[in-house]
């Protein structure tokens, strides 16, 4: 396991581990989002999204996204060129409400950049 984590290191476990699920509102042509926590409800407030990145997060963090809406398409990129933030599914996804997807942050692709690897997804509804 590849860690940036030192023995002097600071970890900001109430908001990056937090099972607090906090919401996240995407906007008309988003390509990504920022998440603050390892949970989020996520909404397409207007128009469509094709999102290829997320921001934040740490090396080996788990994220839960629920989508409560349709509207974002999510983008696979293939391992081999993936860079910071990009996801790698098993393929693209497009939302509707009741989707699930869980991702965790790893160091692959160019790199070995950090990048959000699907565990698994459930299309609900």
């Amino acid at each position: 396991c590849n860690s940036s984590l030192t023995a002097s290191s600071t970890v900001d476990v109430a908001t990056k581990f937090s099972t607090t699920t906090s919401a996240i509102a995407v906007a008309n042509t988003d390509t990504t989002f920022a998440i603050t926590r390892s949970a989020h409800t996520v909404s397409q407030t207007s128009g469509t999204s094709t999102v290829a990145t997320i921001t934040g997060g740490v090396s080996g963090q788990h994220l839960a996204l629920v989508f409560t809406n349709s509207g974002i398409t999510l983008t696979d990129t293939a391992v081999a060129n993936a860079t910071a933030g990009q996801l790698v599914l098993t393929a693209g996804l497009t939302t509707a409400a009741g989707v699930c997807l869980d991702l965790i942050l790893m160091p692959v692709g160019v790199a070995a950049a950090l990048v959000w690897v699907e565990r698994s997804r459930a299309v609900n509804g």
